[in-house]
């Protein structure tokens, strides 16, 4: 997997951010990129819109 996008709307705390402790606890490479977007009900569309833009430019597999 070469990218996660945390979409969740609420925050156990602000940092790190969501993202790097699953990416951590997945045990993902250190090449797989990950963030948060937190942006209310919209943050998973915004996230899928913003994941499949990465996949077809070809910056994530």
């Amino acid at each position: 997997m070469g990218l996660l996008i945390n979409t969740s709307v609420i925050r156990t705390h602000l940092e790190p951010a969501v993202s790097v402790v699953v990416h951590d606890k997945m045990g993902l490479p250190s090449s797989a990129m990950n963030f948060d977007i937190t942006n209310a009900c919209l943050g998973f569309v915004n996230g899928m819109g913003l994941a499949a833009t990465m996949i077809d430019s070809g910056q994530v597999d």
